[in-house]
């Protein structure tokens, strides 16, 4: 089983807060998604100003996160929770498309 969420060929608008945060809409309407059916996850993040990225694993209420440096690599993680969530850090109060995929695998 996989599935991908593309925002390559529809690039995806997120806005930064007052801290840097930019909550990534995987799917509507909070951006978590369930990935109980999956193993493994792989993140690519293209065209942002974003300096890292933290993606995270669990529960709404007790989530383990991961965080890297966005750069053009794929990056790949062993799924250790039923919902997953994917936040950017970047400029403070900024709006702009950003070009990512997805990928969960089982």
């Amino acid at each position: 089983m996989q599935k991908l969420y593309n925002f390559v060929d529809d690039a995806k608008t997120v806005k930064f807060d007052s801290k840097g945060t930019a909550h990534v809409k995987l799917a509507p309407p909070y951006g978590v998604v369930s990935v109980t059916k999956f193993r493994k996850a792989h993140v690519q993040i293209g065209s942002t100003s974003a300096t890292k990225f933290r993606l995270f694993f669990g529960h709404p209420k007790l989530m383990s996160a991961i965080q890297r440096n966005v750069d053009s690599k794929i990056h790949s993680f062993e799924i250790t929770g039923p919902k997953m969530a994917l936040t950017l850090h970047g400029p403070k109060n900024k709006t702009e498309k950003v070009e990512l995929w997805v990928y969960v695998t089982d």
